[in-house]
């Protein structure tokens, strides 16, 4: 490990678009103490001649690049590649589509060295439409909780975009010495922030110091195309959670909380989709693990009586 030097693991697949603001906005941070690990995902479109154009240009800069390829595997397994080799006192994986600010990494450095009691660190966010380069959102907390582990199960007070958190790799390789995360293509970022966050405190930056760009074309965040696959995707996510809690070796101690998630978002599945046929299974689901809240009574009704849909519609206006 590397005294003060800061990895940045990101995966990529596709990237012509918009790889030249993410690479300028890593060359124009004030902290220039870092490596870049980019992994191409097999990329179909001029992603390689843009990372091979940007890796002469930082190491003229004096930031080590490190260029891989992998056949499309998805992002999970092109971060494991990073993982394995990175060499920083702080990690980052963000994706390559967002942008940093340029005293992005060098404010969470400084949090990270002045709070030693703190694994890692997270800032606010303002959410950016691709298409139209305006702000849409934020993510800002007014009141954080430094024991985020709950949250990220359960998503609560929780932006889940990796661009906004820095960890401390010695509390990464504490919680994971293999340095490899379970390899899925729906999501990596409960399998890295879940061990650290269960053992260590996270900070919380209230300046926005990145932008998340929402395409609508990306993978991770492409809507379903019916409700069987919006139901799929909760599934592989609910499996995700569970590889991580048992490798942990407390699912035990969690498991009625993600089953309860996780048939809660079913339901609410079901309900967009007005389908009684799965709001009733997921509904009694939910009764059988005594999970059932006033909300999910609620939804289930509103489901089966189009006079309650109505009457919520209404409240909502």
């Amino acid at each position: 490990m590397q005294i003060g030097l800061v990895s940045i693991i990101t995966p990529c697949f596709n990237g012509e678009t918009f790889l030249e603001r993410y690479f300028k906005s890593v060359l124009n941070q004030t902290y220039k103490k870092i490596e870049i690990i980019f992994i191409n995902d097999g990329s179909t479109d001029r992603t390689e001649q843009i990372a091979m154009k940007y890796k002469d240009i930082c190491e003229k800069n004096k930031i080590k690049f490190i260029y891989i390829y992998q056949k499309n595997q998805g992002q999970a397994a092109a971060i494991n590649k990073g993982l394995k080799i990175f060499n920083g006192e702080f990690l980052t994986w963000p994706d390559s589509d967002d942008l940093l600010y340029e005293d992005s990494i060098e404010k969470r450095v400084e949090f990270l060295n002045k709070n030693k009691q703190y694994g890692l660190v997270r800032n606010s966010v303002k959410i950016i439409d691709e298409e139209t380069k305006k702000q849409i959102g934020k993510f800002r907390l007014l009141f954080p909780n430094k024991n985020i582990f709950e949250d990220l199960i359960i998503g609560r007070n929780i932006f889940y975009s990796p661009i906004s958190y820095m960890v401390r790799t010695s509390e990464f390789i504490k919680t994971n010495p293999s340095r490899k995360i379970f390899e899925t293509r729906y999501g990596q970022n409960w399998q890295i922030l879940l061990p650290i966050s269960y053992y260590s405190k996270c900070g919380y930056i209230k300046e926005f110091l990145c932008e998340y760009y929402v395409r609508n074309n990306s993978h991770s965040r492409e809507k379903s195309k019916n409700l069987e696959e919006e139901i799929y995707k909760q599934d592989k996510h609910q499996e995700i959670l569970e590889n991580v809690l048992s490798t942990m070796n407390i699912y035990n101690k969690y498991k009625k909380m993600v089953i309860h998630k996780f048939l809660r978002l079913k339901l609410k599945i079901a309900y967009d989709y007005n389908n009684y046929e799965y709001g009733n299974r997921f509904f009694n689901e939910l009764k059988e693990e005594r999970g059932a809240r006033i909300k999910d009574v609620i939804k289930f009704y509103a489901i089966k009586h189009s006079k309650i849909r109505e009457i919520i519609k209404i409240i909502k206006k």
